[in-house]
């Protein structure tokens, strides 16, 4: 008799630490559970702060829900097979058809706006067809609500339209030679612009056409340069 108590005292002990145990477990997965919630709730009022993704009118970037922040990644390649036939008048010359691939423009940019919508930021580099990597766009600029805008560091000098829309957005396949020999390329200096309803344009204060990635006292920089530009609609 005394041996079957022993047994079920036992049995009993060892329910009652195995439902111990069992509603400790429970507490834990429920704590974890709880604690996985409230992680998965952060993570969404950071997404709700911000956004990560493809902007049709910037390509692609990160900013901040509150549109005071923004990075946009984008890039250029234009790939080309081109053919052309012509007479050098030389007897008997070899060079008369030419053909070949050819990487014409590779770029790719960095630009968005910091701690306020109206502040951006541009930098683009390219390489050309043998390799080389240049910096061509390296400026800031602000826009007030009247229009306005100042812009400052290196860009293209809006003189030749056609040489200031950019190569994805050409009509041709390229540029005219006049655009080429002509066009005033990438300055250093700061331009006033600004753009109304019927009404667009700026003055440029530079050191000059063709002064890109150059220093201040380099002897290719003219000392004074100033460059306006209008289009009325």
């Amino acid at each position: 008799m005394q041996s079957r108590k022993l047994v079920v005292l036992a049995g009993t002990a060892i329910s009652a630490i195995a439902f111990s145990a069992m509603a400790q477990t429970n507490d834990q997965a429920r704590a974890f559970g709880a604690e996985m919630k409230a992680d998965a709730a952060s993570h969404a009022s950071l997404r709700a702060d911000g956004g990560a993704g493809w902007d049709a009118g910037n390509g692609f970037g990160v900013w901040s829900g509150n549109g005071d922040n923004s990075l946009y990644v984008g890039g250029l390649v234009i790939f080309r097979y081109t053919v052309n036939f012509r007479d050098d008048g030389t007897v008997g010359s070899t060079e008369d058809f030419t053909h070949g691939f050819q990487t014409q423009y590779t770029k790719f940019n960095f630009h968005g706006n910091i701690y306020d919508p109206n502040l951006k930021y541009r930098v683009e580099a390219a390489w050309d067809p043998s390799g080389s990597l240049a910096l061509e766009d390296a400026f800031g600029s602000y826009t007030w609500d009247n229009g306005a805008t100042v812009t400052w560091g290196q860009f293209k000098l809006p003189a030749l339209r056609e040489d200031y829309v950019t190569q994805q957005n050409q009509l041709a396949a390229d540029r005219s030679g006049v655009a080429q020999f002509f066009a005033p390329s990438w300055v250093q200096g700061v331009m006033v612009s600004g753009e109304w309803d019927s009404f667009r344009g700026g003055v440029v204060f530079s050191d000059g056409v063709s002064t890109a990635n150059t220093a201040y006292n380099s002897a290719g920089e003219f000392d004074w340069a100033f460059s306006a530009r209008g289009e009325f609609m």
